[in-house]
């Protein structure tokens, strides 16, 4: 018999990306038959096991009380009370009786005080936890988000560590932002890449015939304070202000499809009223669905992020066989090539950005050939993604 814990902030069938990427490597595990059984424990409500995994797997919520006011405590605060916040889901696992076959995946470094706790535990088991999205980058980055440094150092805590990263980039920007650069801190950790799956269903999902009338963009993201400045929708908006002003004739040939809600939405809104000649489509939230409906009525993607992982958003979008202008110097560069699949731009310059767009308007950029160039780096993805599996789990 051997077991999978899996140990996720949210799973199926909530329509967020981590959602989607967590239950996309649940079906490939299955798929690949590595476990007799997977244990899914989550802090998310309403969550299910998809009908193709319930041979296999169990789901169960657990509460965490204070995790944050906890990660500001003194350190010998922290240690004594985090136990105490994690008592009953440390009673779940031990119900469980882990043991040498059995593996522990850990998903993000929010549950960085799970993994402490279970790999002194069960010290016999194998332990992965898995970098997401742009932790890394808000927690090194942000002040006001310092205090969840705790749970980083806490996952390294106590002998060698395992950490799976869904891009190549944060090998990098962990050695150097939260390991200090020290051999003596990089030498206790071992490094896997796991990039997020694409599930065969979107690759054989039909592409819809474009007109030429108009040229389609699409940007998604949250619109809280630090989603807003994090994908550079600012950014976006200063770019087709700038076609407008330069280039009027092509600006009339631009739509925006843009979206997102939260709390910062309406001055993205403020900053949309501001277009004269740019048709501009608008959409709060989404589902899923809808997204990859109106992601494959497009013809760009544009991401210009600060910081970002590998979005399950741009993942989906090659999959759909749709080109990328993204910022260079953050996750999307793993498997996102200037003048193959996309254009990169440098973070904040809405200038490039607007110069990208205007290479793809006038035809100096083949659309259709990256666009069919963006379909086959998402089949090389998921042939990545089967064999990362077979390193950690064969």
């Amino acid at each position: 018999m051997r077991r999978l814990v899996y140990i996720c902030p949210t799973f199926f069938p909530k329509p967020t990306g981590f959602a989607i990427a967590f239950t996309n490597i649940i079906k490939a595990i299955e798929k690949k038959g590595y476990f007799d059984e997977v244990h899914i424990f989550s802090t998310d409500d309403g969550l299910e096991v998809p009908d193709e995994l319930q041979s296999i797997c169990s789901i169960k919520k657990y509460r965490v009380r204070g995790r944050e006011k906890v990660a500001k405590l003194p350190n010998w605060a922290c240690k004594m009370a985090v136990p105490k916040i994690l008592s009953g889901f440390l009673g779940d696992i031990s119900k469980l009786s882990p043991g040498q076959n059995d593996v522990f995946m850990y998903e993000e470094f929010g549950v960085g005080f799970e993994m402490y706790l279970l790999k002194n535990s069960y010290p016999e088991s194998k332990h992965f936890l898995r970098v997401h999205g742009t932790f890394p980058e808000f927690t090194a980055c942000f002040s006001g988000l310092a205090h969840r440094r705790r749970y980083v150092d806490y996952a390294l805590l106590d002998g060698e560590t395992n950490i799976v990263s869904t891009t190549n980039f944060y090998f990098g920007y962990l050695n150097e932002y939260f390991l200090d650069r020290s051999y003596d801190k990089q030498q206790m950790v071992n490094y896997y890449l796991l990039p997020n799956l694409i599930v065969d269903e979107i690759l054989m999902t039909d592409k819809v015939e474009l007109s030429n009338e108009k040229i389609t963009l699409i940007q998604l993201g949250r619109m809280d304070k630090l989603g807003v400045f994090q994908k550079g929708f600012f950014d976006t908006v200063r770019a087709l202000r700038y076609i407008e002003s330069s280039r009027p004739e092509l600006a009339k040939k631009l739509r925006i499809i843009m979206i997102g809600g939260g709390d910062d939405a309406s001055r993205v809104d403020e900053q949309l009223a501001m277009l004269k000649l740019v048709e501009v489509v608008r959409h709060e939230r989404c589902s899923n669905d809808k997204v990859k409906a109106y992601v494959n009525e497009s013809d760009l993607v544009l991401m210009p992020s600060r910081c970002e992982g590998m979005s399950m958003f741009a993942t989906e979008a090659l999959s759909l066989g749709k080109p990328i202008i993204f910022t260079a110097k953050n996750g999307l560069r793993d498997y996102l090539i200037d003048g193959y699949n996309g254009l990169s731009m440098e973070e904040f310059d809405y200038s490039e950005l607007a110069n990208n767009i205007i290479r793809y308007v006038t035809g100096e950029c083949n659309l259709k050939q990256h666009g069919q160039n963006a379909e086959k780096s998402a089949v090389e993805i998921k042939r990545k993604v089967e064999a990362c599996l077979d390193v950690m789990f064969s």
